[in-house]
């Protein structure tokens, strides 16, 4: 169930980023690492904020998942976090 789940969640943005030579997964991550902090998130990337708001739109569109949805925030969290042990 386990590796289903972090394939449905990660494995989508991870074939988008292959097929699309992107980084939102890597966005991702580091929005998380950054408590949703968009300033933090930019800065941490080298990225302008703007070009932060695009990728997560992007995921959220990929993913079919809302990032102001708490419960869709916490899947997509926890599919970064089983990524790391899968």
């Amino acid at each position: 169930d386990m590796q289903s789940f972090h394939r449905e969640v990660i494995g989508t943005i991870r074939l988008y980023d292959n097929q699309h030579n992107t980084n939102l997964l890597e966005t991702l991550e580091c929005y998380f690492a950054n408590d949703g902090n968009l300033k933090n998130t930019a800065a941490a990337l080298h990225l302008h904020k703007n070009s932060v708001i695009y990728r997560l739109k992007k995921i959220e569109e990929i993913t079919g998942f809302d990032l102001r949805n708490p419960n869709d925030r916490f899947n997509l969290e926890l599919g970064i976090k089983l990524d790391r042990i899968v």
